[in-house]
């Protein structure tokens, strides 16, 4: 299991604004999560999302093509 961070340290590991991860949780369901008030985030959940959303975007453009 990987380890769960705050909020502090999604928006530093993912590198965006907490705007926009909020945008991302909403349109995409990027596994950011509350719990007890406090918000969490496995890395290693997160990087498997991460990678498959890049795939599904490499087929949409080649779809395109």
């Amino acid at each position: 299991m990987g380890k769960s961070i705050g909020r502090k340290e999604i928006k530093k590991y993912i590198g965006r604004s907490w705007e926009s991860i909020m945008a991302l949780v909403d349109a995409e369901n990027c596994p950011v999560v509350k719990i007890d008030g406090r918000w969490e985030l496995r890395h290693d959940l997160f990087d498997q999302w991460d990678r498959e959303r890049a795939v599904k975007e490499i087929e949409r453009r080649k779809a395109c093509q």
